[in-house]
């Protein structure tokens, strides 16, 4: 079908200058994926310019759609974009079936995660006029985040630590430590795998060290296998496709891990975790329960519907109330989804994602190794993270990011070399 592409496509004007592109995608993305939130509570000082940056994002908004409206290119084509057009009708639709008290949380989610989709689109179609700008734009970003992260800790280590029960685990200035763990991971494979060699050796060795002790500190293990098991396949491509089949398995079966145990808590005698490898079987097992009790297993509770934003309290129709906590998500996002749009939504967003995949791993020519990387540990963060579909979640950012990349990339196009080991990637 060419529906989707003919409605995505981009004529035969093009006016994007210098400015225009840093503004669409390097600002852009630190708007969008930037912890200012998270910042402003360490730093209560700077709570006052939150009211920037949310003029700063709807300032965003309006240049991306503008962008796309006016400034037009020959044969920028979004081959293979039905699929994420069908999840998002979908994603909208459900808005109508989400419990009146959640409406209004339902909405600004589907909308915000329009929004995003969106934008990510204009990151990628203004970067692609110059060769090769987007993954050095993401190096930039993991390197400039990666600095301030462990100037952060060492400047103010009573705000980079949990005070209440977690008190040895650093999160510098991101929501938790996983979330900072997701971060490293991708900063990880960006600084190693994408034009290393750009770095002398001393550099190198000392950003390294900086990522290693902020894993370390950040105590995320599930972000350091992570990047540890795909860093093993990086020069085995046959082993690519399988693992990333394999981690979506794991992630649609994880929820069901209590079956395998007792009493849904077994310890495995490391770091306090079970089979789960984040204790929340209890979370997963009252959102099956849920779903089963509100006969939403078809359609879900609706986009945003079950989740209230900013962790403000429960949905009252959960039997999250139960927990003396609030996790404020699944901490598995093949879960997430299927909450927000049960077997349909799951079904329609597996049609997305597999194509997706076989795109990346066909497509994606000099650059492969760094991209395939990075899609494969969105799919990892996943497991025990949700941020597929979640607004301006750093890694469902740059899972459209690199969506839109393989779809926009013209199949001739080639990216400087990364240094290392793509040519042994594609034996």
């Amino acid at each position: 079908m060419r529906t989707a592409d003919s409605v995505l496509a981009l004529s035969d004007h093009n006016y994007t200058g210098k400015l225009l592109r840093v503004l669409l995608a390097d600002v852009q993305l630190i708007v969008l994926c930037f912890p200012f939130a998270e910042l402003f509570v360490a730093l209560p000082a700077l709570a006052p310019l939150k009211p920037v940056t949310n003029a700063l994002s709807a300032v965003m908004i309006a240049l991306s759609a503008g962008y796309l409206l006016l400034m037009h290119k020959p044969g920028l084509r979004a081959e293979g974009a039905g699929p994420l057009l069908l999840f998002l009708c979908f994603l909208l639709a459900s808005v109508t079936w989400a419990d009146p008290w959640m409406r209004g949380d339902a909405v600004s989610f589907a909308t915000r995660t329009c929004f995003t989709v969106m934008q990510a689109f204009a990151i990628v179609a203004v970067s692609l006029e110059k060769q090769g700008y987007l993954l050095r734009m993401l190096k930039r970003y993991a390197l400039g985040m990666t600095v301030l992260s462990f100037c952060f800790i060492m400047l103010f280590p009573d705000k980079a630590t949990w005070t209440v029960d977690d008190t040895p685990r650093v999160q510098s200035f991101f929501a938790s430590p996983n979330n900072m763990g997701q971060f490293l991971a991708f900063a990880f494979l960006t600084l190693n795998f994408y034009n290393r060699k750009q770095f002398s050796l001393p550099m190198l060795l000392l950003l390294n060290a900086m990522l290693l002790f902020q894993f370390v500190k950040c105590d995320s293990m599930t972000s350091l296998g992570g990047s540890l098991l795909i860093l093993g396949v990086y020069h085995f491509k046959s082993l690519l496709r399988p693992l990333a089949i394999g981690i979506i398995l794991l992630g649609l079966a994880m929820p069901y891990a209590s079956l395998l145990q007792k009493n849904g808590t077994s310890d495995l005698g490391f770091m306090n975790r079970d089979l789960t490898f984040t204790g929340r079987s209890d979370v997963w097992d009252i959102m099956l329960g849920d779903l089963d009790a509100r006969d939403r297993h078809l359609t879900g509770f609706g986009a945003g519907g079950y989740w209230p934003l900013e962790h403000e309290g429960f949905n009252p129709t959960t039997h999250m109330t139960e927990l003396d906590w609030d996790p404020g998500q699944a901490h598995n996002g093949y879960l997430d989804v299927r909450v927000m749009g049960g077997f349909v939504g799951l079904t329609l967003f597996l049609i997305f994602l597999y194509p997706f995949l076989m795109t990346v791993f066909r497509k994606t020519t000099s650059a492969e190794g760094v991209v395939c990387l990075l899609v494969l540990v969105i799919l990892f963060n996943n497991l025990t993270e949700s941020s597929f579909f979640r607004a301006k979640h750093f890694y469902f950012v740059l899972l459209m990011v690199l969506f839109w990349y393989v779809q926009l990339k013209p199949a001739s196009a080639d990216l400087p070399e990364a240094a290392g080991a793509e040519d042994s990637v594609r034996q």
